[in-house]
C-alpha cells in the first residue's frame, strides 16, 4: 500500500506542479533531452528543427500527456517512459542529445524496442568519479544503451 501511495504521489507531482502546454509538438529532426547545457550547442543547431523536451518536469505538454494514457508503462508507475514515447512519436525525432551524461532514464531510451530507429548521443559533461556516479550505480547493464558517446577520453568510453 505504501509504494502506491508513494507512485501516486509522484504521478501528481508530475501533473500538477509543471507548467503545462497545450498543443501537440511539430515534427523536428533531434529532441534536446533535458535543456541543461544546450546554450553550448545552439550556434550548431539552427538549421535543424529540435524539440526541448524538459526531462525534469518543468513542463507538461498536455495532449501527449493524455496520448499516455494508452500505454502499459503508465500504468506500471513509469510516467516519464510512456510521457516521452508519446513525444517521440509526435516528433518524429530520428535523434536525441542530452549533455545529462549520467541520467539514467536517458540510458534507457534506446534499449526500448518501441524506439528502434531513434539515436541516442549524450556529450559529457564532467568529469566521472567513483563516488555518485552512474556509472558505478547501474545494475542490469543490459537495460542501458547509448548509441553515441563524446566523451573526454578513450577510458571514459
Amino acid at each position: 500500500m505504501k509504494i502506491f501511495i508513494i507512485k501516486l504521489n509522484s504521478f501528481f507531482k508530475f501533473i500538477i506542479k509543471p507548467k503545462k502546454i497545450w498543443r501537440l509538438p511539430k515534427k523536428c529532426d533531434l529532441i534536446l533531452y533535458d535543456s541543461e547545457g544546450f546554450e553550448v550547442l545552439n550556434p550548431y543547431i539552427t538549421n535543424f528543427k529540435f524539440y526541448s523536451f524538459d526531462a525534469r518536469g518543468e513542463s507538461l505538454n498536455i495532449p501527449c500527456f493524455l496520448k499516455s494514457f494508452f500505454d502499459y508503462d503508465l500504468w506500471k508507475g513509469k510516467f516519464m517512459t510512456a510521457y516521452f514515447r508519446q513525444i517521440l512519436k509526435t516528433t518524429s525525432a530520428k535523434l536525441i542529445i542530452t549533455f545529462g551524461d549520467n541520467n539514467e532514464k536517458f540510458y534507457r531510451i534506446s534499449h526500448d524496442n518501441k524506439n528502434k530507429n531513434i539515436k541516442t548521443l549524450f556529450v559529457q559533461n564532467g568529469m566521472r568519479t567513483i563516488y555518485q556516479d552512474i556509472f558505478f550505480t547501474i545494475k542490469k547493464k543490459n537495460e542501458y544503451k547509448v548509441d553515441h558517446m563524446l566523451v573526454f577520453n578513450d577510458s571514459i568510453g
